[in-house]
């Protein structure tokens, strides 16, 4: 917008200075560009020059038009857009790309920052804003991931010369809050295998002896077990770290507890076999086929 002219008393004072006639003598007045609020320089009129431009200089007013009209933007969305689509499909950590379900993970918490946030040039973005983001989070474990991806973002642009400080890294970890959740008895399990569908109640005694992960249990392969009589399983968690990864579990492992009278893990594998051709302990047909997103095969 076109600023207003200055009167004829002011042409010719520098900017936010400003003079007025009462009677015979001229007052003048400079106007902070940040509060807006006027302060008396007197009636000496280098002095109030003087000043006025001193504090323009220190307020880093910008009077070079030229300047403005070639300032580069950098808003927020346009980096995490770039971040999204060149930077995380490039990240490896020890040699491996970024699972699917990291990326998945990633690209959601990049689309809510860039909802909030993405109006913003990054070079103006405070400290701030970035926590009053992250305290809008509904737990102290939501509020840390994004606080690591904001984390991750800002060294990227760091390394890209665009700012210099990660801000993000300023903010503090909110200390994770006492689990709520209980654990089941073998009643309570009970209760639960019986009305459970068969895929499941495999999946139930796979966890409860093998002790695996949700996510290990999905993935666990009958090629799993080798002929040295040995399953060897790979940890979706940490898979980056390579052969270190590995399980490598007897198959003729005493079990816990199972409701199927199963001996030992092999046993438990073999019940998973049934009809249906799937190279997955944890299966079942569906009445609707669907090439599953995960996996190498029809469900």
């Amino acid at each position: 917008m076109t600023p207003r002219p200055r009167k004829r008393g002011s042409k010719d004072l520098p900017q936010n200075l400003y003079g007025k006639k009462r009677g015979d003598k001229t007052y003048f007045e400079y106007k902070n560009p940040q509060t807006k609020k006027f302060t008396g320089f007197g009636t000496d009129r280098h002095k109030a020059i003087a000043a006025a431009n001193q504090l323009n200089q220190m307020l880093n007013i910008e009077t070079n038009l030229v300047h403005i009209a070639i300032k580069t933007e950098h808003l927020f969305k346009d980096i995490l857009a770039d971040f999204k689509d060149k930077t995380l499909p490039e990240k490896r950590v020890n040699g491996f790309s970024l699972s699917k379900y990291t990326l998945a993970r990633y690209n959601q918490y990049i689309a809510k920052i860039s909802e909030e946030l993405g109006h913003i040039d990054i070079t103006e973005l405070t400290q701030r804003q970035i926590a009053e983001f992250l305290n809008q989070q509904s737990s102290a474990e939501t509020h840390n991931k994004f606080r690591a991806m904001f984390i991750m973002i800002y060294k990227q642009v760091i390394s890209d010369g665009i700012v210099s400080n990660n801000l993000a890294e300023r903010t503090l970890k909110k200390d994770k809050e006492k689990v709520l959740r209980e654990r089941l008895n073998l009643e309570q399990y009970t209760a639960i295998y019986a009305q459970a569908r068969p895929a499941i109640k495999n999946a139930m005694e796979l966890s409860l002896n093998a002790l695996q992960r949700r996510a290990d249990i999905q993935t666990w392969r009958f090629d799993s077990k080798k002929e040295d009589d040995y399953i060897y399983i790979i940890q979706s968690k940490t898979k980056k770290h390579g052969m270190a990864a590995y399980l490598r579990i007897p198959a003729n492992l005493p079990i816990v507890h199972s409701e199927s009278d199963a001996k030992n893990l092999n046993d438990l594998i073999t019940n998973c076999r049934d009809e249906v051709a799937c190279p997955y302990l944890v299966h079942e047909k569906r009445k609707k086929r669907m090439k599953s997103k995960e996996k190498n095969h029809m469900l």
